[in-house]
């Protein structure tokens, strides 16, 4: 009974890593013991929390500006660079500004606006630093959602279609920094969401919705798409390290467990006092 016990065992010790590091750049809003917290993750590899942060609505983090934007529960945005906090956008202003990212090694924070504080009309922003507020880069037909971005493009999700199309229909968009042209990226006829550029392997990978569950899924430079995983959680906020690696989140029986994948497959990451994650990102 014991040596098929220990059989057992090891055949599953190697989907949990226990001690892993982490990327540098990595952040995420983890539910501990006290709630909803913010956590970074510098030299050290491994999760470190922001103390003074409670209950944050959003967080993004940039380590090589030394720079955090986040937005409070009450919908107050605000900034922290070299230990001093600043509000950036009141929760009374007449719009509404979600789903911010820090890009360009912390040089640069995009956010999608709520027109009047509603999702019928959104864009795409830009904070500008001189002027104390956001700038719009990017609108047309449809709703903007899930903003990413590098020194080349910028990535979204627009939703097309609703009621007419007998469902919801959101696809992946990316809008050339150089020549501002904005093309649709995939035709999947489904949800797609948090759309991310791959420079190591020229792909866009993302979680689509395939009948129950969110799954991810990569289309290649020649337009391939190709499901990359297949489970019965929810896999979202899919993030790329500056090597390459893949990290997301997998929902399952509620709770949300930070994920790893490589050419062995995918592995669990156990986070100590973590007792569920969200808005995983990976920035430099």
């Amino acid at each position: 009974m014991k040596a098929w016990l220990i059989f057992l065992v090891a055949l599953w010790l190697p989907s949990l890593s226990l001690a892993q590091d982490l990327p540098r750049g990595m952040s995420f809003i983890g539910l501990t013991a006290e709630g909803w917290r913010a956590f970074t993750v510098g030299e050290s590899g491994q999760p470190e929390l922001v103390y003074d942060l409670i209950e944050p609505r959003e967080f993004t983090w940039s380590p090589s500006a030394d720079r955090m934007v986040f937005i409070y529960a009450d919908g107050t945005i605000a900034e922290r660079q070299n230990a001093a906090t600043q509000i950036l956008v009141l929760n009374d202003a007449r719009d509404a500004f979600t789903q911010i990212r820090l890009s360009r090694k912390g040089q640069e924070l995009i956010a999608i606006r709520l027109f009047e504080r509603k999702s019928e009309y959104t864009a795409l922003s830009v904070w500008q630093p001189q002027r104390q507020h956001f700038s719009d880069i990017h609108q047309q037909l449809g709703k903007i959602f899930d903003p990413s971005a590098n020194d080349d493009k910028y990535m979204f999700s627009v939703v097309t279609c609703m009621l007419d199309c007998g469902g919801i229909v959101q696809e992946a968009w990316v809008k050339d920094r150089a020549t501002r042209d904005a093309k649709q990226l995939t035709l999947h006829n489904g949800i797609l969401r948090y759309p991310i550029w791959d420079t190591h392997q020229q792909r866009t990978v993302y979680s689509l919705r395939t009948k129950k569950h969110f799954q991810l899924w990569q289309t290649n430079k020649s337009g391939e798409s190709t499901q990359l995983t297949r489970t019965d959680g929810t896999d979202l906020w899919p993030s790329l390290s500056h090597t390459g690696e893949l990290f997301f989140v997998r929902r399952t029986g509620g709770r949300g467990q930070l994920m790893q994948m490589s050419d062995e497959g995918e592995k669990q990451i156990q986070l100590d006092h973590i007792r569920d994650i969200r808005d995983l990102e990976i920035t430099q």
